[in-house]
């Protein structure tokens, strides 16, 4: 007999997949436009992931562009 309640597995599942589109939007944040500045993608994905995408954007456009050599 299964005492499992069916709706607790749909909002775990709701829930992983909620945090899976928020990391990947801070991927894509990191990547598009933090390694082309000197916060570099690293800080701009954990800018993006421990506050907001929107506040990690914000920082990420605030810093200058690196040079182009660097890349």
């Amino acid at each position: 007999m299964d005492f499992r309640d069916p709706n607790v597995d749909a909002i775990s599942n709701t829930v992983l997949v909620l945090a899976v589109i928020y990391l990947v939007i801070c991927f894509a944040i990191a990547w598009i436009w933090g390694r082309k500045r000197r916060v570099g993608f690293l800080w701009s994905f954990v800018f993006s992931a421990l506050m907001t995408p929107i506040v990690g954007l914000a920082i990420t456009l605030a810093g200058k562009k690196r040079d182009q050599e660097y890349l």
